[in-house]
């Protein structure tokens, strides 16, 4: 990924209609479907706003690197087991929606 389309990037998100993009605040309370269907959304803006500012490989790249975060999250911790003995590296939901996160920037999912 090149400096300067992150730079770009983070341009727009930090101009006044970026900010009110990212405002959260009147999701506290909401519950969990709604949450992920918000999320969701905000994943397929992020990838019309790279569409628009980047080559295809570029905007591909930056996509799969969002994805590649979503599943070093899911992979951050271990779900059950006991003192970190036993237990699945990425839960089943966890893998379903890192799924959905890269069907909703387009990019395939990982292996």
């Amino acid at each position: 990924m090149q400096p300067a389309l992150l730079r770009s990037l983070v341009a727009d998100l930090a101009s006044a209609d970026g900010r009110a993009q990212l405002d959260v605040s009147e999701l506290r309370g909401v519950p969990p479907p709604q949450l992920q269907s918000h999320a969701l959304e905000a994943c397929r803006a992020v990838a019309a706003l790279v569409d628009r500012k980047a080559s295809r490989e570029e905007a591909d790249g930056v996509k799969r690197w969002l994805v590649a975060i979503a599943q070093r999250t899911a992979e951050a911790a271990k779900e059950g087991g006991f003192l970190g003995i036993g237990g699945t590296r990425v839960s089943e939901n966890e893998t379903t929606a890192i799924r959905d996160v890269a069907r909703s920037l387009g990019v395939p999912p990982p292996a």
